[in-house]
């Protein structure tokens, strides 16, 4: 609030006395508690995928004052820990028709919702807790873009049946990179000479190939949402090999897990390296992943792993 102050002056001399009076006026924002913040609007209105607008409207009693104001600023995907929580206090903010304007850049998820929290504070006051107004909250969702992130794949993800059945696995694109409603994963599967043979769409992160594939076949795994296809893709070949390389074993270790271990059958085959896939799976039957896979690679030198 502003306040008017007057000084009385009294100068006593022999015989007389003089008087002098002095106004002023003051804004008494030291001691200030502001109440919250009264609303919360995100302009999507000329914004994108990694900025928007807020628009926040403060008390009546505050609104001839904001300039005197510091505003604290919290922001995170919904869904993020609670410790993601990034934080900004800003000044002199831009003012349009009694609406404070914040400007929130370098948003990290598109199409995801977010949490924002707003409060204030007189610039003048002390940097305490207690002086700061209660937090005024606000969900939004930022706006979508086509996908960028392609599902990760690894060389060896695949398996190849004694029918001749090929699973082919890959890891899930995270929900935060999937821009967009209706994500899905589109499969092209091209021949050895770069025929595409089919086009799949689907939510899973496996897919099988029936035998009837003998040729030696590329599956280039691209993102899909409701705007469209990734630019890029991740890409996979596949050679139609029966051979079985390797005899493996499984041991359950009652104070740890699982171990691992294999052996090559013909110990005249010259090895690069090892990958070692797993996935969750509600029954115990070959290839049966119901989640995405994770992949670890070994050196050719190790024989066991650990989980």
């Amino acid at each position: 609030m502003l306040y008017n102050f007057t000084l009385h002056t009294k100068r006593m001399k022999l015989d007389e006395e003089d008087f002098i009076n002095q106004y002023f006026g003051m804004e008494l924002l030291e001691t200030l508690i502001p109440p919250p913040i009264e609303q919360i609007n995100v302009i999507m209105h000329n914004s994108t995928t990694n900025d928007v607008t807020v628009a926040v409207t403060l008390p009546s009693d505050l609104q001839k004052f904001s300039n005197h104001l510091k505003f604290n600023v919290k922001l995170k995907a919904l869904d993020e820990n609670e410790t993601y929580w990034t934080e900004n206090i800003l000044i002199d903010l831009k003012k349009r028709n009694n609406v404070i304007l914040i400007p929130l850049f370098d948003l990290k998820f598109a199409y995801t919702a977010c949490q924002l929290k707003v409060r204030t504070k007189s610039k003048t006051s002390l940097e305490l807790h207690k002086m700061w107004s209660d937090f005024k909250e606000y969900e939004f969702r930022t706006i979508a873009r086509l996908p960028e992130m392609t599902p990760q794949i690894c060389q060896n993800c695949f398996n190849v049946m004694d029918n001749g059945n090929v699973h082919v696995y890959w890891s899930e694109v995270p929900r935060f990179y999937q821009n967009g409603k209706n994500f899905e994963y589109e499969l092209r599967i091209k021949n050895a000479r770069g025929r595409v043979l089919e086009r799949i769409r689907q939510n899973r992160t496996s897919f099988m190939l029936a035998n009837h594939f003998n040729d030696t076949l590329t599956i280039d795994l691209y993102s899909i949402n409701h705007i469209g296809s990734s630019s890029t893709f991740s890409s996979i070949q596949i050679a139609h090999e029966n051979q079985k390389f390797v005899k493996i074993k499984k041991e359950l270790l009652s104070d740890f897990g699982y171990k691992l271990s294999w052996k090559l059958r013909n110990e005249s085959i010259f090895v690069k390296s090892f990958t070692v896939l797993w996935c969750r799976q509600k029954f115990e039957l070959p290839n049966q992943c119901d989640s995405s896979i994770s992949f670890t690679q070994i050196p050719r030198d190790r024989i066991e792993f650990y989980m």
